[in-house]
């Protein structure tokens, strides 16, 4: 039995060493002076990201104070806590930790100056995961950032959007055409189909490549073993994974299958985008590439710079291949998932689908091919729809920063709280975006109309029924409340492309078709409806953003109207 000393050993010194750090980071929080709460579990250390999930449900089950120490110790805990913990203990307090103290704030005044101040509230050590392919306009700091951004925002522009907005609409078409077919027996893969929307959307604006609905990112290309698609949503979801183990070490024949099918998925993905990268750079050099994509637009500016004799200013390929991953990333899995969650919350709620599509037959008439500045700017309801879809089932619900060397001041209400350097700061945007004092009087209701105004002269509260109005606008929250982009010089610059590609696929499922969930025996329909919403309320931060736990749990009906 000697040989049980060992690892008695061992857990006794790391329980003795976790206290005697808890012990510590308690001094160092109670100076800040906001109200604190003590988890044994530190959200972004890759270690309890991995393994801590089962010993945070255990605890979380047991009586309290025990329940308390796992309640906001991992990524997306806000999502579940539904700003409870802030009505308990206020817009900030500290969440004492044996790694590192959490300041997490849910003031809107207080988390637009922390994205403003981005020197001082900088990325978390952690989050070099989503740099696994190179430097990325999301992971770097200070000047390189700002190189980054020059060279990034140009491709976004109205060009763009116009692009997204055309093929957008094409995928949607064939997207419902999909979905019409499976007839009653309805379809469960809504999840992998949007999925599908979004990358070819995204392959076509970013990299001119053209696919149909039926084929393209889905299929396994000749030389590879998995789609484009796979490879992505692979990655996605164990960014972690591969952060710990190392992108070589995955391929190792020692490695479990599902490793090595990870590690295959890293390798291929590497070898779509260089491939495409020097598809690309041919065709500049032929003087045939397609003039309106992402990645065109990034070697040309990059280019440009070079020629200018700007050789500092340039990006280099390692670093086009990270901004393209953070492309993939933010402008195929964020719009894709919310366009799950949409989808599944209208088919909760047949009255909102009547009404977005009395607005989208209103601006869209029997035009098959609606022009994208007189359409789009008119579907205010399609609009309204993404943003409380994002105010309740938020991309990032919630947002980490870290003071590194700094020890920044937060002014919280009338009081500044000074926040000691090494300590991680968590902006709560779910807490913040279900605020009974800014979204009344029912901030847990997935209500679309709130987001709409009756005319554009009355801004101070949204609307409170689904009435038809006479002029329709939309509602701006107060200020900071609703940030679901972000906020400050580092917001997100994908914002209008998954706006315009959002409305235009809502606006083609929802002109002619209406949704339901496919009733099991025995089911009335509105138990159905409550059936298809608690799918979509069943959500976790699976890999980087918010997702459903089990999209296929209940069949999806498509009708024509």
């Amino acid at each position: 039995m000697a040989w049980l000393y060992i690892p008695a050993t061992l857990l006794a010194a790391y329980i003795i060493h976790t206290l005697y750090n808890l012990g510590k980071n308690y001094l160092v929080a109670r100076r800040i002076g906001a109200p604190m709460m003590i988890s044994f579990f530190a959200p972004y250390t890759p270690m309890n990201q991995l393994t801590g999930k089962g010993i945070r449900r255990f605890t979380m089950r047991c009586p309290w104070p025990i329940s308390e120490w796992g309640k906001c110790g991992f990524y997306g805990w806000s999502y579940l806590d539904e700003g409870k913990t802030h009505e308990k203990l206020g817009p900030v307090f500290v969440l004492v930790t044996s790694s590192r103290n959490l300041v997490i704030v849910a003031d809107p005044a207080a988390v637009k100056s922390a994205l403003a101040r981005y020197r001082q509230f900088r990325k978390i050590p952690g989050q070099v995961s989503i740099a696994l392919f190179g430097p990325n306009v999301v992971t770097v700091e200070d000047d390189v950032w700002s190189r980054h951004r020059k060279l990034t925002a140009p491709a976004f522009n109205e060009k763009s959007s116009r692009l997204v907005w055309q093929e957008s609409l094409k995928q949607g078409k064939g997207m419902i055409q999909s979905f019409v077919a499976a007839g009653a027996a309805g379809t469960t893969s809504l999840q992998k189909d949007v999925q599908t929307v979004a990358l070819h959307v995204l392959t076509k604006v970013g990299f001119g490549v053209e696919n149909d609905f039926g084929e393209g990112v889905s299929r396994v290309h000749p030389g590879y073993k998995l789609p484009f698609r796979d490879t992505i949503q692979l990655i996605l979801r164990q960014a972690i994974v591969i952060l710990i183990i190392g992108r070589k070490n995955l391929l190792s024949r020692v490695m479990p299958a599902g490793l090595q099918k990870l590690g295959t998925a890293v390798e291929e993905y590497d070898r779509y985008i260089r491939s495409l990268l020097q598809d690309q750079r041919k065709a500049i050099a032929q003087g045939t590439e397609p003039q309106n994509n992402l990645l065109n637009v990034l070697i040309r500016a990059s280019d440009t710079e070079k020629d200018s004799g700007h050789a500092s200013q340039t990006l280099s390929d390692e670093e086009i291949r990270g901004n393209t991953f953070i492309f993939n990333v933010a402008g195929h899995d964020t719009t894709a998932n919310t366009l799950a969650f949409a989808i599944a919350m209208l088919a909760g709620y047949p009255e909102v689908q009547n009404w977005l599509s009395e607005e989208i037959n209103t601006v869209l008439g029997n035009d098959e091919n609606p022009d994208y500045e007189e359409s789009y700017p008119k579907l205010v309801r399609c609009l309204a729809t993404m943003y409380e879809t994002l105010r309740l089932f938020s991309a990032v619900p919630e947002n980490p920063k870290y003071t590194w060397a700094n020890a920044p001041t937060l002014a919280v209400g009338n009081k500044d709280y000074a926040i000691p350097p090494d300590t991680y700061v968590q902006l709560n945007f779910t807490a913040m975006f279900t605020s009974p004092r800014d979204f009344p009087p029912d901030p847990l209701v997935w209500r679309p109309s709130r987001f709409v105004l009756p005319s554009p002269t009355s801004s101070s509260s949204p609307a409170t029924t689904d009435e038809k109005p006479v002029q329709e606008s939309l509602w701006d929250p107060p200020r900071g409340t609703f940030i679901p982009f972000s906020d400050g010089p580092r917001n997100c610059l994908g914002r209008k492309f998954a706006m315009v590609e959002f409305v235009a696929v809502i606006a083609t499922l929802f002109r002619r078709h209406r949704v339901r969930p496919k009733r099991v025996e025995g089911e009335s329909e509105a138990e159905a409806r409550e059936r298809v919403i608690g799918m979509a309320k069943d959500a976790w931060t699976g890999g980087v953003v918010l997702r459903m736990r089990d999209p296929a749990r209940v069949g999806l009906v498509w009708e024509g109207v």
